[in-house]
C-alpha cells in the first residue's frame, strides 16, 4: 500500500532514512519493507489527506488492489489497530484463506519468493499504523533467522517509523508526485524480474511464460530502463528480491 511521496521540504530526509532502514534490514536477511499509516474508516479509499504509505518495492504492483478497494477487507490491517507486538504476516494470511484480500496478497507474496514477513503495529486513536518487512527465501535456515530477528526488526522498525513520521509523509496528486522508485512494472515484467530471481535464463522465462525469447528480452529492456539497472542481477538486487 505504497503512496508516492510528494515533493515536499521532507522529502530528502525521507528517502535517505528509506535507504538506511533497508539497509539494517538488510543485514537481518530481510529484503524489503512497507510502512503506512491510514485511518481505518477510509480503508475503502486510502488515497486520502493523512493516509500515507512508504515502500522500498515499486508501488505499480498493488495499485491495482489499492484501487479496487481491497484494502478494506485486509485482515493485516484490522490485526494492526489491535496487536502491540510483531506478528507473522503470512501466518496471519494463511489463517484467513477466506478472505479475497488475503489470498490476494498471498499470490502476490508467493511471485516474489516471500516465506516470512514480520508486521510491526504501532497504531494511535484514529490511524492504524505499522511497518512491515519480508525475507524471501524458504527451508529451515531462513525460519530460524526470521524468528531469531524479531526483536530486532522490532526495535529498528520503531525507531525508523519515529523518525519517518516526523518528516510529515504526504499523499500528492498525480502531477505533483514523486516516487521513490522508477514507474511501475507491469504485471508480465515483474514475473519475469520473479523467474530471474530464481535463476532463470530467458529461454526457460519463456517456455514458463508462453511467450518468445525475444519477448522476454523486450520485457527486460523495459525493466532495466524502469529500475535503473545494467543488469538481471542488479534488476533483481533493486527489486528486493532474493534467490531462496
Amino acid at each position: 500500500m505504497n503512496l508516492p511521496l510528494g515533493r515536499a521540504p521532507g522529502v530528502d530526509q525521507q528517502a535517505s532514512l528509506v535507504r538506511a532502514f533497508l539497509e539494517d534490514i538488510r543485514e537481518l536477511g530481510y529484503a524489503a519493507f512497507d510502512a503506512f499509516c491510514v485511518d481505518p474508516q477510509t480503508l475503502d479509499d486510502p488515497v486520502r489527506d493523512g493516509n500515507w504509505a512508504i515502500a522500498s518495492y515499486d508501488f505499480g504492483l498493488i495499485r491495482d488492489y489499492v484501487a479496487s478497494g481491497m484494502a478494506a477487507l485486509c485482515p493485516a490491517l484490522v490485526e494492526a489497530g489491535r496487536s502491540l507486538r510483531p506478528y507473522d504476516y503470512v501466518a496471519l494470511l494463511e489463517a484467513h484463506a477466506h478472505n479475497a484480500s488475503a489470498r490476494w496478497q498471498k499470490r502476490l507474496l508467493w511471485l516474489f519468493g516471500v516465506r516470512h514477513a514480520w508486521i510491526v503495529p504501532m497504531s494511535s486513536v484514529g490511524y492504524l499504523k505499522g511497518v512491515t518487512v519480508y525475507m524471501a527465501g524458504r527451508g529451515k535456515a531462513a525460519e530460524d533467522r526470521f524468528h531469531a530477528t524479531r526483536d530486532q526488526v522490532h526495535l529498528r522498525a520503531i525507531h525508523f517509523f519515529a523518525e519517518l513520521e516526523a518528516t510529515a509523509p504526504t499523499v500528492p496528486d498525480e502531477a505533483t508526485g514523486a516516487a521513490l522508485q522508477a514507474g511501475p512494472l507491469s504485471a508480465r515484467e515483474a514475473e519475469c524480474l520473479r523467474w530471474a530471481g530464481e535463476g532463470k535464463t530467458n529461454a526457460e522465462i519463456a517456455i514458463i511464460l508462453a511467450i518468445s525469447e525475444n519477448t522476454v528480452r523486450y520485457h527486460f529492456k523495459n525493466i532495466f530502463g524502469k529500475l535503473g539497472a545494467t543488469s538481471r542481477a542488479q534488476a533483481v538486487s533493486l527489486f528486493g528480491l532474493r534467490r531462496g
